[in-house]
């Protein structure tokens, strides 16, 4: 991508290789949003290809487990389709409206979860 360094795209590819190599459930299947998501825990964790690797893993695993599952989405799929979420309505939006305020829910994501802004 055009937004990301040589060193962010090298450490990008050493990354996919890995999650080619062995998969984990929850990643996104095309390499466009692979990416981009990479991109944001290099940048946030630093070019260390295999720290962001085990820390992108859990992440999938996390979203995989409290997320992406038929008992969360029937809950939120309902109320998102008819209006904007409360942020203390988002998965674990309790928690983190303690420490931050959130934003306005501004639509939907390519697995069907609500996205705030």
């Amino acid at each position: 991508s055009g937004l990301s360094s040589q060193a962010e795209l090298a450490c990008i590819a050493e990354i996919s290789r890995a999650l080619r190599i062995s998969p984990c459930k929850g990643a996104p299947d095309d390499a466009e949003t692979l990416e981009v998501q990479l991109v944001r825990f290099i940048r946030e964790h630093g070019l260390r290809p295999r720290s962001i690797e085990k820390k992108f893993r859990a992440a999938c695993e996390y979203k995989e487990k409290n997320i992406n599952n038929s008992e969360v989405m029937s809950v939120l799929q309902p109320i998102a389709s008819t209006r904007w979420m409360a942020a203390s309505e988002m998965p674990d939006g309790e928690w983190a409206t303690q420490y931050c305020p959130i934003g306005m829910h501004c639509g939907f994501a390519k697995n069907g979860c609500p996205v705030k802004i």
